[in-house]
C-alpha cells in the first residue's frame, strides 16, 4: 500500500501530465499503487480477506490444542 506522500507525488504527476503531450507516463508500480488507492476502504477489505484466509487454519490449530488438553485432563 502506498504511503500518503507517495500518493501525493503520483497524483501531482498525473495532474501535471494531463496538459502536456510529451509527459512521461507512470511506470507499472506507480499505476498499480494509484489504482489501489481508488478502491474504497481498501485496507479494511484486505484485512477481511486475510482474516478469512487464515481463520480456518487458526481454528484448526486451536482445536488440536484443546483436544490435546482434554486428553491430558482425562
Amino acid at each position: 500500500r502506498a504511503q500518503q506522500e507517495e500518493l501525493d507525488k503520483i497524483e501531482k504527476h498525473i495532474k501535471s501530465s494531463k496538459d502536456k503531450e510529451n509527459a512521461k507516463p507512470l511506470d507499472k508500480p506507480e499505476q498499480f499503487l494509484y489504482q489501489l488507492s481508488l478502491i474504497p476502504d481498501f485496507s479494511s477489505r484486505v484485512f477481511c480477506i486475510l482474516f478469512q484466509s487464515s481463520f480456518c487454519e487458526c481454528m484448526s490449530s486451536i482445536t488440536r490444542k484443546i483436544n490435546t488438553l482434554q486428553r491430558v485432563c482425562k
